[in-house]
């Protein structure tokens, strides 16, 4: 395991539930360690047996969560303030903030879902949607949809390969967009599955027409 890796796995293990709840927030306000990878390592503290895995999974969600709408409501009061400082540019570069609001333009509100599963642009998304004067509600609710599927995710991943977590770490680094198309080729699924039934009734309405 990379050094880096390492000491916040020593970290997490001293600190266990509290620190990992720190580190997601933190992490939230996109510092420069992925979150990615402590959900990871999360679920891998939870196959040592260092933490409950239910437990594991309720504390990383809270953290995600509590990060993600503090930087959002950061945002709401002082965002242009912060996008404008020069001492802030490292984090919100602007190439990271012309990437976020072409999202915005593009997918309107579902921003906040999509950015969810793209680290690189997630906290400035974030901080432009306080910015903006997104409604709080709408953020909430499209941030909640996406952590629910996103964390366990990662946690799982953690838990069930801890045995090869190094390897598991090496990949999940390389794979920032694999569960958005994940969610893409799901999505696509379902909706064929519901035209297909929607489909298979109103040929049955017709077929009930004619007998009759």
């Amino acid at each position: 395991m990379e050094e880096g890796f390492h000491f916040i796995t020593l970290y997490l293990e001293e600190f266990t539930y509290t620190g990992i709840f720190l580190v997601l927030v933190l992490a939230g306000f996109g510092l420069p360690f992925p979150e990615e990878i402590v959900l990871v390592l999360s679920g891998y503290l939870a196959f040592l047996n260092y933490t409950k895995f239910h437990l594991t999974l309720f504390v990383t969600l809270s953290g995600v969560l509590i990060g993600d709408i503090a930087l959002f409501l950061f945002g709401k009061k002082w965002g242009k303030v912060i996008l404008k400082h020069h001492r802030l540019e490292w984090l919100f570069t602007r190439r990271r903030l012309a990437r976020a609001r072409r999202f915005f333009f593009k997918y309107g509100r579902r921003t906040i879902f999509i950015a969810r599963f793209l680290s690189g642009i997630r906290a400035p998304v974030y901080l432009t949607a306080g910015t903006i004067g997104m409604k709080s509600k709408n953020f909430v609710v499209m941030d909640a949809l996406a952590a629910v599927i996103s964390v366990p995710f990662f946690v799982f991943i953690g838990y069930f390969f801890g045995e090869d977590i190094d390897r598991v770490i090496r990949i999940v680094r390389r794979t920032e967009y694999f569960i958005l198309i994940l969610l893409l080729i799901l999505g696509i699924l379902l909706y064929l599955k519901v035209r297909s039934a929607k489909g298979q009734g109103k040929e049955d309405n017709n077929g009930g027409d004619v007998r009759g």
